[in-house]
């Protein structure tokens, strides 16, 4: 007699031998393949570095925040910007000549950004988005926060489409970064020529020049962009914002940093605001979110508890009733 399955035949007098090649028959063929460890998982068994670890406190920086795995994987990139084989020596250096620190910190944790990263995430800024953005402002100033914004391409992407829909004289802009010297190259706004490659400037007539082998944002479009050094895993920004960048940094956070943080995001977001993450990032599943685009999450209205469901029900009801019976008592 045959055992039949949907997905094999079982013979059960033979099903205890064993044949070269063939697996088992009572093994399920999906797991054959052993599964490897994501090198982001919280699981993992990579250690802190001393030597990373006594860098990001040089700089105020909280180590215990990062993954040590992806700490780890940019060690040798820190060791090559400082020109050394060892982190013995790389400390020594350090020790000796303070000034390096920013440079060692710019190859630990390296801002990678373009302009209009992701074209499908722009276009959906721009054709759904910033129209919702400028109704939730109403009379006031559109607020846009690019959180760990590296060089300021992004956030410099989102003010051009701004000028573009004709709403620049009616936004604040504020890009913040743990790293100083990507925030002076972001308020310089002076780019290698190659970063707007792909970007169609006659879009954005006397907004973005050449100047020989660079690319410049125009003197009106810088003024209206706040920069400010600024860890986002410690000091939160003041005030609500109506749209938030914070793209491709939650992946390199340990679990309980990257729920602060998200909680952070949150926070300074208005209900309606949206938050704009990276790709291989979502915010924690529930409520509160509702992804609207590639990348594109809007923050939903609260929904009443219970207890204020069951008193709106009374009301309405108690309200109608006195509708009808005029003489009744609400």
């Amino acid at each position: 007699m045959l055992l039949r399955s949907a997905r094999r035949v079982v013979y059960p007098r033979t099903q205890h031998l064993s044949f070269t090649g063939v697996p088992s028959p009572s093994r399920s063929l999906h797991h054959s393949t052993p599964r490897t460890e994501s090198p982001w998982s919280p699981s993992s068994t990579v250690s802190l570095d001393p030597f990373v670890g006594w860098l990001l406190a040089h700089a105020g920086l909280d180590a215990t925040c990062y993954r040590a795995s992806a700490l780890a994987r940019r060690l040798p990139a820190c060791l090559r910007a400082l020109r050394t084989t060892s982190t013995a020596q790389a400390r020594l250096r350090l020790e000796r000549d303070p000034t390096l620190v920013p440079q060692a910190i710019d190859a630990l944790l390296l801002g990678v950004t373009e302009f209009f990263r992701d074209p499908a995430v722009f276009t959906a800024l721009r054709e759904r988005v910033l129209p919702l953005v400028r109704t939730l402002a109403l009379d006031q100033p559109i607020r846009i926060w690019s959180a760990a914004c590296s060089n300021g391409a992004e956030l410099y992407s989102v003010a051009l489409l701004l000028a573009e829909a004709g709403l620049l004289d009616r936004v604040r802009l504020l890009g913040t970064d743990c790293r100083a010297s990507a925030i002076r190259q972001a308020r310089d706004g002076v780019y290698p020529l190659a970063a707007i490659r792909d970007v169609d400037r006659a879009r954005f007539p006397g907004l973005v020049s050449v100047d020989g082998a660079h690319v410049r944002i125009a003197g009106p479009l810088r003024e209206r962009v706040d920069w400010e050094v600024r860890d986002v895993l410690r000091t939160p920004t003041a005030g609500t914002w109506d749209l938030v960048l914070w793209r491709n940094m939650a992946i390199y956070l340990e679990p309980t940093a990257a729920r602060e943080a998200w909680a952070r995001m949150t926070d300074a977001l208005v209900v309606g605001g949206f938050l704009v993450t990276g790709k291989a990032e979502s915010p924690p599943a529930g409520e509160t979110w509702l992804r609207t685009g590639p990348c594109i999450h809007r923050k939903r209205v609260p929904r009443p508890s219970s207890e204020s469901r069951i008193l709106r029900l009374a009301t309405t009801a108690a309200a109608r009733d006195h509708a009808r019976f005029p003489t009744a008592r609400l």
